[in-house]
């Protein structure tokens, strides 16, 4: 049987799709442009559920292997905020500690996104990319909204 993550299975929210096994973002049905790493930043926000992802399991994910600061991180937000547009409250800053992704997904599309989440692991990142290997429920860095771990 085929996995939802490469079944073609997209998440939606609002005007929005996020197809992990093509690593694209859509509105209206229309590709934006998004860099490899804010992607792989929206795919780790999408697998928090909601809860507060610390900035640095964020660094860490994204960029396993390279040092890199608070900035660099701040810059590939403010991508996926400007490729959301205006309208779109999508990614919220949590002072001091992290990001949460704040859209809900439709609610037709609602198990075939909780499967995609839970079947996307290593394929929703980039290959060889070990953090990207589990789908823990609450990997660490995950904060819930009292900002204590998961």
């Amino acid at each position: 049987m085929e996995s939802a993550a490469n079944s073609g299975a997209n998440l939606v929210f609002g005007r929005f799709q996020v197809s992990p096994h093509r690593r694209e973002l859509l509105a209206d049905g229309q590709p934006l442009s998004v860099g490899g790493r804010a992607f792989d930043v929206l795919m780790m926000l999408i697998e928090a559920r909601g809860a507060v992802v610390d900035k640095r399991a964020l660094i860490g994910r994204a960029w396993p292997t390279q040092v890199v600061d608070e900035n660099t991180l701040q810059a590939q937000i403010f991508s996926l905020r400007a490729a959301f547009g205006p309208e779109s409250a999508s990614i919220d800053t949590v002072s001091g500690c992290g990001y949460r992704f704040t859209e809900g997904f439709d609610k037709a599309d609602l198990k075939a996104t909780q499967a995609l989440l839970d079947a996307a692991g290593k394929s929703a990142w980039r290959d060889g990319d070990e953090a990207g290997a589990t789908s823990a429920p609450a990997p660490p860095g995950f904060l819930n909204h009292a900002n204590r771990p998961l």
